[in-house]
């Protein structure tokens, strides 16, 4: 059970605005650390606790995500490659 500090803490990480307003690379990431804080919890590891698809699977999930998104084609504006290469208009 979350003590009223902890759900502040908590909606204040992942409310709406945070979500719309950070870049989803960095939720991915995010989302990843936790479950991995989880995973290696003390308490965790105590439960009796077998559900159809794990914590590990969470998280090689958002690695698959995480890689789609890195594979994915950057495109520059025209501005930006003419700055990448050291020119400037």
């Amino acid at each position: 059970m979350l003590l009223s500090s902890q759900k502040n803490t908590y909606s204040n990480r992942f409310s709406r605005k945070n979500m719309t307003t950070k870049s989803l690379t960095l939720l991915v990431d995010q989302a990843r650390s936790v479950l991995e804080d989880i995973r290696q919890h003390p308490e965790f590891k105590t439960l009796d606790y077998s559900p159809d698809v794990t914590v590990g699977d969470a998280i090689a999930s958002l690695a698959e995500l995480e890689h789609r998104l890195y594979a994915k084609p950057t495109f520059l504006r025209r501005e930006e490659a003419l700055l990448f290469e050291g020119f400037s208009e």
